[in-house]
């Protein structure tokens, strides 16, 4: 029966003359209704009484891994909904689990030929064929899920192993890059990087990419023994686990689970410091500072934290706390070089010249790729009229350490402008227009010039 109502009965004029009205779809969904409910961990409970209800079920269903039920409910909600591509894909995907893979790649492809802009399908498809050893049409199917999606991070992955295992090293390196841009924390691009540098003689770049490798690999295995944990844990276990999964989350970029595992590890003072942290991720600066307080006012304490205070404190407009929590944080942490900029940035706000330079100069020590310590110390020397050589000299470092921003290149031009050097100073404000063209005090500061 349920076969017969979900696919077999005809259902346009066309089939046999008949079509099915909406009060046989009722039918149909009623005797769906006796068969479905007969199906182990369905039982017990209201049935769906629309297609929408019934993918809710399967899903629900297959979530727990239940693929017989969860099959059947995906039959219900076709029986009621034969284009529903959310029950269309379900089930595709469920035969997939159950190790169908005839009858999954012959649901995939009807879905692909109906709704071509479908990426998963298309998708889908691809490792259906790779398992089958048909590397071309896996190949052709990921090409059709990327150009339907090109932000499809996973089937660029798959575009590229498949061209390292076919020998085309340039395209796969092309497709693990793009991959792992799109999904920086997304550890197998970069084992296939590695391999794919290696190959091309590459060693220094392998290297790096088999590090990527362990660190993000290394993530997602502490989040797998963490969410184990949960399972078994002790109540103490659990809410350290998912204060160690919020954390992860965080690192992984993931802020919406990491957010839900860190409020359900509340009222722990490590949760209300990791809700500020996503927060300021988020940039909703007024919520970050008021999870972190929360957390000092529970005993938890961190040189991060303050500097991530005084942050917010400093992007909501108040310098004057932002200094008590970043002063907090160098003297927890002398060697914090971003705390030591962000106080040098106030205290040349307050004018405070002396001790601006030597927070600035600290943090250049600290860092000697930090082109914005660097920039904002030019720029108050040239603000002060003292050191002039001296501040176009820190200026130009900053460009060479951050040749592509246009605010230094005005700047350097700025301060060469001062020490006489018109030449030089026309060069700078030029490219400071070519990175940013429609910029109009650049633009007017090479009509000044010329």
């Amino acid at each position: 029966m349920l076969r017969r109502c979900g696919i077999d009965l005809p259902t346009t004029a066309t089939d046999h003359g008949i079509r099915l009205d909406g009060a046989l779809l009722v039918v149909c969904g009623v005797l769906l209704l006796g068969a479905v409910s007969s199906v182990p961990g369905l039982s017990g409970g209201a049935a769906p009484t629309n297609a929408q209800g019934w993918v809710e079920t399967a899903a629900a269903q297959a979530e727990r891994g239940r693929l017989t039920a969860a099959m059947a409910a995906y039959d219900a909600a076709l029986a009621l909904d034969p284009a529903l591509m959310p029950a269309r894909l379900g089930r595709a995907n469920a035969q997939y689990r159950r190790g169908a893979y005839d009858a999954a790649r012959t649901a995939y492809a009807l879905i692909a030929e109906s709704s071509p802009d479908h990426p998963v399908a298309h998708y889908m498809l691809g490792l259906i064929h790779a398992r089958r050893g048909a590397t071309e049409d896996a190949i052709t199917a990921h090409r059709a899920a990327v150009e339907a999606d090109p932000e499809f991070a996973e089937a660029q992955y798959q575009l590229g192993a498949l061209h390292a295992g076919s020998g085309d090293r340039d395209a796969a390196r092309a497709s693990l890059e793009e991959a792992a841009r799109l999904k920086p924390h997304m550890p197998e691009p970069y084992y296939q990087l590695a391999r794919v540098y290696r190959e091309l003689g590459d060693a220094k770049r392998a290297s790096a990419m088999m590090e990527r490798f362990r660190i993000e690999n290394g993530r997602v295995e502490a989040m797998q023994r963490l969410e184990e944990t949960l399972a078994v844990g002790s109540r103490e276990g659990r809410n350290a686990a998912l204060i160690g999964l919020g954390l992860l989350h965080i690192e992984r970029e993931e802020f919406d689970a990491a957010e839900a595992r860190l409020r359900e590890a509340l009222p722990a003072a490590e949760a209300h410091a990791g809700l500020g942290r996503v927060a300021l991720e988020r940039e909703r600066f007024a919520d970050a500072v008021a999870s972190y307080t929360r957390a000092f006012d529970l005993g938890f304490e961190a040189p991060q934290a303050r500097y991530s205070v005084g942050l917010a404190l400093m992007r909501l407009g108040d310098g004057e706390r932002a200094m008590v929590h970043l002063l907090a944080a160098v003297e927890a942490e002398p060697d914090m070089a971003e705390a030591h900029l962000l106080i040098g940035t106030l205290y040349a706000a307050r004018h405070d010249t002396p001790r601006a330079m030597r927070h600035y100069e600290r943090a250049m020590d600290l860092d000697p790729t930090d082109a914005v310590a660097r920039h904002s110390l030019a720029y108050l020397l040239g603000r002060e009229e003292i050191e002039l050589e001296r501040a176009a000299a820190l200026a130009r470092q900053a460009t060479r350490l951050q040749p592509t921003t246009a605010l230094y290149h005005n700047t350097l031009s700025w301060l060469l402008l001062k020490a006489g050097d018109h030449d030089a100073a026309e060069r700078s404000a030029l490219r400071a227009l070519e990175l940013s063209p429609e910029n109009e005090v650049y633009q007017a500061g090479v009509d000044a010039i010329r």
